[in-house]
Formats: C-alpha cells, structure tokens, sequence
C-alpha cells in the first residue's frame, strides 16, 4: 500500500515502529503534499525506514 505525493510514492514501513508515522503522514497528503515542510517530513520517513531495514539486516545471527 502507499499513497501518493508530488515527488512519488510513499510506501507502508517495513518496520511496525514506523506504523503511526506514516499513517500521519497518510492522513496530512491530501492536504499538504507539495508544502516544503510535509515533503521534509516524508524525507525523515523514508530516512528512518532505511536505516532501520539497515540495521535489521546488518544484525549478526544470534547463537544458539
């Protein structure tokens, strides 16, 4: 699922934590996608998503 802005798609988190986020974020694009300080906010989302999709995959291995 996503929704749409005037620089592109915003994708659903991968990580649960990010859930609230972007769900905001959702609710705001009607009305204010296009106003610098949305987009900017989408810019920390979609920073947030990826350090976090980083770091989980970047995770070693547990030990048995």
């Amino acid at each position: 699922m996503s929704f749409d802005t005037p620089n592109g798609p915003v994708f659903e988190p991968e990580n649960p934590m990010l859930r609230s986020f972007y769900e905001m974020l959702e609710e705001l694009a009607p009305m204010e996608a296009g106003c610098r300080k949305f987009e900017k906010w989408v810019e920390i989302y979609e920073a947030l998503e990826f350090d976090m999709r980083e770091e989980i995959e970047n995770e070693p291995a547990a030990s048995a």
